[in-house]
């Protein structure tokens, strides 16, 4: 699929002039069969070594 991006100022201009332009394009991407995709990873640690962890690991500030 590739990544596709809007520059910061068609963003800007398309959240302005077209605020549904985002979803109709999910929309129409999905309706042709292009449906999106993700890759998704997790890291899992068992409770005690979450106990016994250097720091808080749900602590957002150290992620």
């Amino acid at each position: 699929q590739g990544i596709k991006n809007l520059s910061v100022e068609d963003a800007a201009r398309l959240a302005h002039e077209d605020p549904d332009y985002g979803l109709r394009d999910l929309f129409n991407a999905i309706a042709t069969g292009n449906y999106p995709s993700w890759t998704f990873y997790i890291q899992v640690m068992t409770f005690n070594q979450a106990e016994t962890f250097p720091f808080n690991p749900f602590d957002i500030t150290k992620v």
